[in-house]
């Protein structure tokens, strides 16, 4: 059964930034030429396609609550590998290869902890997203401090960190569940405003790609 109201609305923003996510990573598969670049990238953009296509189905279908839950902790899984690629990303383009192998293995051994972590947490908390905002805050910091170290030599990285900065409001955003607006007869509430505000992320760090591809 398709969901209705904000639900509805939720999923087909969902599908919007999957469909413009999939356009992206076509474009850096054709337009990037280093290897290492392209394969980092394209690995993170890959899993925030499929995020947006989980988030999608979970939103935009009507599913039992044990259904959902299990969906739910599948995401943060998911997420939690895509946020790690995202660390591995802005590795290379702030200090390039150097360290870039063990950086893959710290993040792919850190994703997998937390994914048993948040599967253990699942049987005595009911809301487990605040958990695992505090896992992404603290990615976050980490990411925030490469950039900062590499912006003065590599102008590029202001793009980057634009996207963290649209990532962040649209976080805070969607902490607000007083959020609730009409666009003729769309229902869109807080996680709407969070998923445009991806979207937002996104595009700068794709605009970021291609100005440090240029160099």
């Amino acid at each position: 059964m398709i969901s209705s109201g904000v639900e509805f609305t939720t999923a087909a923003t969902n599908l919007v930034n999957a469909i413009i996510t999939a356009v992206l990573i076509c474009m850096v598969l054709r337009s990037v030429k280093s290897e290492v670049r392209r394969s980092v990238w394209s690995v993170f953009l890959g899993l925030f396609l499929v995020i947006c296509i989980l988030g999608a189905v979970i939103h935009g279908v009507v599913f039992d609550d044990s259904v959902r839950k299990v969906l739910w902790l599948v995401l943060y899984g998911i997420m939690a590998f895509m946020i790690g690629s995202f660390v591995v990303a802005i590795v290379y383009e702030t200090r390039g290869e150097s360290g870039l192998k063990r950086a893959v293995k710290i993040n792919v051994v850190l994703a997998i902890a937390f994914v048993i972590f948040m599967a253990i947490v699942s049987f005595f908390l009911e809301y487990t997203f605040t958990v695992f905002i505090i896992y992404c805050a603290c990615y976050l910091l980490v990411i925030i401090g490469l950039i900062l170290s590499a912006i003065r030599q590599k102008a590029y990285c202001g793009w980057f960190l634009a996207g963290v900065g649209f990532m962040v409001v649209g976080s805070i955003l969607q902490t607000v569940k007083t959020i609730l607006f009409h666009i003729g007869p769309l229902e869109f509430n807080y996680n709407a405003v969070y998923h445009v505000f991806t979207l937002l992320y996104i595009l700068c760090l794709f605009v970021g790609i291609m100005r440090a591809e240029k160099l």
